[in-house]
């Protein structure tokens, strides 16, 4: 998991925690943080704590969840 959350960091200095200590903190913090990125994802939102949230209008959202699996092949 935490491979995936700083994958892209490459070049920096990271602690390395275990997953139970990913969990532990997940349950100190609670749901609130996810509760309102779903809340501000799900649609239109008049909230006046996310300025700069639209754009003409459109919610703008950038989420890369991607994977991809690829076999190791020699350079061609």
């Amino acid at each position: 998991m935490w491979r995936k959350l700083t994958g892209a960091l490459t070049g920096l200095p990271l602690a390395a925690p275990s997953a139970s200590a990913l969990a532990q903190a997940r349950r100190r913090i609670g749901s609130k943080p996810l509760r309102w990125l779903f809340d501000l994802l799900k649609g239109p939102t008049a909230d006046a704590r996310a300025p700069g949230t639209r754009w003409r209008g459109l919610l703008v959202v950038a989420l890369d969840g991607t994977t991809m699996t690829v076999p190791d092949t020699p350079p061609s």
